[in-house]
């Protein structure tokens, strides 16, 4: 939700827009096939009726044509979705996604050389940087210089850019310092971007409602979330009534919220003048830049609670704020992240017999 996918995206975009010239001009690497699979998608939203053409290029691409259409549903005339066109160059991806192992592949196997035909490589993309350190980033910096001596390019002739959500404290010199190893590149502090937390809320309202904490832990608010989920406009009535029974808002801002076209949008002004939301957010941007643990937060917001359901209420705010946005691309009232540790136990055994003693 930080904007770096749109960072390097719009560039390229841009580029590809102005200058269609066939051929690949844009490498975007990720470590998982499933993040290679979430790009995918959200080029498929982006790309459509554009002459730009894409595609992944992963051990889930299929091999021929037919096979792919058995597989997928309709899909755009601009994606490319077999190694077939590849191969004989029908059609080759301008925007080409990858993970760094099958980059490994791709240079090596002769049929995929059309890929690497064109000089036209313009922008090399690693996402989820911080992944590659130790020895891995050694491999990988060390494919990338293959990777530009096999297209000719000389440093300075690639856009190499690297994003990352966890990679250094806004220390730019140690930046610049991994950004130059990986990529082979030359890197000033200039080319650094940190991202910034944007620290404003909404305006201060004289009415502030503090709702009562077990209105939080009623069975009723499940059905409502279960209604802002699915973002139904024609369910928005029954979000209004509930949140009206159990006095999560006053009836100013409930006169404030009746234009809203669907619940996440009526939540988004309902709630702006939420103690709990409130104090909840303002707290955790005074903490240090460390996660809070949800015990704290919980014993912060609902102290007079047990611990059971001060928990309950916390998870209850944290999702009816999360929820609450103007617009599906407008950042939500409680800008929220759940991080969670978990670790599988080893000798733990279950017999399926059910005679087992």
């Amino acid at each position: 939700g930080s904007g770096k996918t749109e960072g390097f995206l719009i560039p390229i975009l841009d580029d590809l827009l102005r200058d269609p010239t066939p051929g690949v001009r844009a490498l975007l690497i990720y470590p998982m096939n499933a993040l290679v699979n979430d790009q995918l998608d959200r080029l498929r939203r982006l790309l459509k009726d554009t002459p730009i053409t894409f595609g992944r290029y992963t051990s889930e691409l299929e091999k021929t044509k037919q096979k792919a259409l058995e597989k997928l549903r309709d899909p755009l005339p601009n994606e490319v979705i077999c190694r077939e066109q590849i191969w004989s160059g029908e059609m080759l991806p301008q925007i080409l996604i990858t993970n760094y192992a099958m980059l490994e592949y791709l240079l090596l196997r002769p049929q995929d050389s059309t890929l690497f035909q064109s000089g036209q490589w313009r922008f090399i993309v690693l996402d989820e940087a911080h992944t590659y350190s130790g020895a891995k980033g050694i491999e990988v910096a060390l494919l990338l210089r293959r990777l530009k001596h096999r297209l000719g390019k000389q440093p300075g002739e690639t856009r190499c850019i690297a994003t990352s959500a966890t990679l250094t404290d806004d220390d730019v010199n140690a930046a610049v310092s991994f950004a130059e190893n990986l990529f082979g590149e030359a890197y000033e502090p200039n080319d650094i971007i940190f991202g910034e937390i944007n620290r404003d809320f909404v305006p201060a309202y004289q009415r502030v409602t503090k709702p009562d904490a077990l209105a939080y832990t009623d069975p009723q608010l499940d059905k409502v979330l279960e209604l802002v989920r699915s973002d139904s406009a024609d369910r928005l009535e029954e979000v209004v009534q509930v949140v009206r029974t159990l006095g999560l808002v006053s009836e100013a801002q409930l006169q404030s919220a009746s234009g809203a076209a669907t619940p996440a949008e009526f939540l988004y002004v309902a709630l702006q003048d939420n103690a709990d939301l409130t104090h909840l957010r303002r707290w955790m941007l005074d903490q240090p830049d460390t996660p809070v643990p949800v015990e704290k937060a919980a014993a912060f917001l609902f102290g007079d609670l047990d611990e059971e359901s001060r928990l309950q209420a916390l998870y209850r705010v944290i999702e009816l704020g999360s929820m609450a946005r103007p617009a599906p691309d407008k950042p939500p009232l409680l800008p929220a992240r759940y991080h969670l540790f978990a670790r599988s136990p080893q000798g733990v055994w279950v017999c399926l017999n059910p005679e087992c003693p």
